[in-house]
This record gives structure tokens, C-alpha cells and sequence, in this order.
């Protein structure tokens, strides 16, 4: 599962059979959600493990999917099936059990539903570079005057990504308020995963949202743990 949770699987498909594999990377239910997207976090418990026999056992996982953009887009519930074959663990099979999309967030008390609509597509795309731990281009989205409030970039890296492990892994927006004419305010809620383990945290955090000559631009990002 851990590997599943990289951007091409490509250690992923390293602990498939042959036959999974092919099923993973062209079979239609399979491969539509490796092109759409990845796992970004997933949970099982030990009692959700169950033997098959000699080499084979069964567990049943809770996944996170976000889309390309690295926003949480399902959880998905599988069945997951692996054999033993020359001493190695392979997957053999997976089987979704059942998917349930998050439902997008309508801007809440906007002047311009239009206006809302550029304002949420800067912060997203502020948000998928803070994932990606690209700081240099989340910077291109953030005001002189939010910047200036760090001595220089190293500082400023450290506030807006925190540790690298747990990371960063993918974030949903829970919430778009106007709070003046040319501000809004997008809630985000971050989840961070530990590379390998299962489960994940939660980071909340809020983007102030300028309106600027040309665009709208992040003035200001407040995170607050729960």
C-alpha cells in the first residue's frame, strides 16, 4: 500500500504479479483511477487481515485517493490479495468494494460567484504546490507583504511545509467565505502521512485571499493543528 501511494507506482507495480499488473495498468475499473489520480494515505487494522491458506492471505484497506491536483477527491474501501511466490509477497488481486467522492464546496456569502470561482483556483493551485513541497512556485502566488514577514525563503520553507516526514500528501477545501470586497478566506483541511505507515493527521489551515491588480494572490496562510 505504501508504495501505491507514489505519484507512478512504479514500486507498486514492482509487488504485482504479472497478471495484476497488466489488470492495474489497462484494465478499464483499474487503470481509470491510476491515470486520474493516486493514494495518498490509507489505514487497515491487523484484525482486517485474514489467511487464505499456505500462501495466500486477504486484507481489507480504507484508502485516500486525491486527484492530479492533489486535492482529496474519494476514500475507497478494497480487498487486496496476495500470494507468496518464491518467497515473495505479491498482490494478486485488487477488488474496490466502494468509493465515496467528496462533494465539492460551494463559496459561501460571495458578492461574485465568478469572482469566488478565480479566487478558490489560485488557492488550489497554491495548495498542490505546498504538496508537492515546491516552495519556489507556491511563492509566485504569495504577496511582497506576506513574504517580507520571514527573514528569507529558508525560513519562510519551514512555516508553509513543516517536517518531511510526516508530509504533506494531499488537502480538501472545507470552506470559501468573503470577509471584504477585494478579500476572501478558503479553509483547507492538509493530511499528512508518515512514508510507509498507515493512517494520517490533519492540519488545518486558512488562506487569505487578495485581490490584486491582475489577479487574486495569497496574502496570508494561518495553520492550526486539531
Amino acid at each position: 500500500m505504501a508504495a501505491r501511494t507514489l505519484r507512478h507506482n512504479v514500486e507498486a507495480r514492482k509487488l504485482m504479479t504479472a497478471g495484476l499488473e497488466k489488470r492495474y495498468l489497462r484494465g478499464k475499473r483499474l487503470s481509470i483511477r491510476v491515470r486520474s489520480g493516486r493514494i495518498a494515505a490509507f489505514n487497515f487494522s491487523p484484525a482486517a487481515v485474514f489467511p487464505l491458506g499456505k500462501d495466500k492471505f486477504q486484507v481489507s484497506v480504507e484508502s485516500t485517493w486525491v486527484d492530479l491536483n492533489n486535492q482529496v477527491s474519494s476514500r475507497v474501501n478494497e480487498q487486496i490479495r496476495f500470494v507468496k511466490i518464491r518467497g515473495e509477497w505479491l498482490a494478486e488481486d485488487i477488488k474496490f468494494l466502494r468509493s465515496d467522492p467528496r462533494r465539492p464546496i460551494m463559496p459561501f456569502n460571495v458578492a461574485s460567484e465568478k469572482r469566488a470561482k478565480f479566487a478558490m483556483m489560485v488557492a488550489k493551485r497554491f495548495m498542490r504546490h505546498l504538496i508537492d513541497r515546491n516552495v519556489q512556485a507556491a511563492s509566485q502566488l504569495l504577496t511582497q507583504g506576506f513574504q517580507s514577514r520571514f527573514h528569507n525563503q529558508g525560513v519562510m520553507s519551514e512555516y508553509l511545509l513543516g517536517s518531511e516526514d510526516p508530509a504533506y500528501v494531499a488537502f480538501e477545501v472545507t470552506s470559501l467565505v468573503q470577509t471584504e470586497p477585494d478579500r476572501m478566506t478558503m479553509g483547507t483541511v492538509i493530511y499528512l502521512a508518515a512514508s510507509g505507515e498507515t493512517g494520517f493527521d490533519r492540519l488545518e489551515a486558512s488562506l487569505i485571499l487578495h485581490r490584486g491588480s491582475l489577479d487574486w494572490v495569497v496574502d496570508g496562510v494561518e495553520f492550526k493543528e486539531t
